[in-house]
């Protein structure tokens, strides 16, 4: 049995006390690495699926590798829309794979691959055919091991119009990849909409997790702030998968959301 903690859309600035949307975006993830050291402290693997930085800066990503202190020996990423993903593997080397801005981790039995969606100076992500035939390549080298594929563009809607016009654009070759290893790929996490979600794609279910920062309310045509407390993600991976989202007890501020872009 494997333990995987998703922590996803950190949003933290290189300043301590900088705030996005009226959250102290550092304090919220300072909460949930506690919560994750008192609720699941077994765990084995930590994940960060992306929006770590908000300023894609380097004094940034280095304030959190020492946030992240020992657990980075345990820790695998990917960028979102709001990263450098040069920035992150200088900072993060061993982070991924040598190729790029993902990763191939196997994990008691168990095979973890992390999937790079971003776009330079977009919002909306995309994941080529290339990346598509590394990622086929690694399941190829590992006949018959189960799989978890993290990507941080979710690769289906989930029913909010104006988080879904900024998905995961020409979804295409991860639909082909899922529907190809449909017996192995056993879920699909993403963060990047700030929610709890559950979809499918060709029988797998798609999971979307909740913001270690805000989080958006779910549907709805315009953009707006659900206050419901942050949170991540547990994956027990055994003879089959299992998972939970923890959240903080409280919310611990009272964000004003106006509307535009985050």
């Amino acid at each position: 049995m494997a333990t995987i903690v998703q922590i996803t859309d950190l949003h933290v600035h290189r300043d301590a006390d900088g705030t996005l949307l009226g959250v102290p975006t550092w304090d919220t993830l300072d909460e949930a690495l506690q919560m994750m050291e008192q609720h699941v402290p077994g765990w084995d693997w930590l994940v960060l699926t992306g929006d770590l930085a908000q300023d894609e800066e380097l004094d940034t990503y280095e304030a959190l590798a020492a946030r992240l202190g020992d657990r980075l020996e345990r820790t695998l990423m990917i960028p979102g829309n709001h990263d450098d993903p040069a920035l992150m593997r200088q900072v993060f080397e061993g982070a991924f794979d040598e190729g790029g801005a993902r990763f191939a981790q196997v994990v008691d039995g168990w095979l973890l691959l992390g999937l790079d969606s971003h776009v330079d100076g977009k919002v909306s992500g995309h994941v080529d055919e290339d990346q598509a035939a590394w990622a086929q390549a690694q399941l190829d080298a590992r006949p018959g091991l189960p799989t978890v594929l993290f990507v941080h563009h979710p690769p289906v809607a989930i029913g909010a119009a104006w988080l879904d016009a900024m998905g995961l654009e020409r979804p295409e070759p991860v639909h082909e990849l899922v529907q190809r290893n449909a017996d192995r790929v056993r879920a699909v996490v993403c963060g990047h909409v700030h929610q709890d979600t559950r979809n499918e794609l060709h029988g797998v279910p798609v999971f979307t997790s909740p913001s270690t920062a805000f989080q958006f309310e779910p549907g709805g045509d315009l953009p707006g702030l659900d206050l419901i407390p942050p949170g991540f993600r547990v994956l027990e991976l055994g003879d089959e998968l299992s998972t939970r989202v923890i959240r903080a007890e409280q919310l611990r501020f009272g964000p004003v959301y106006t509307g535009g872009g985050y």
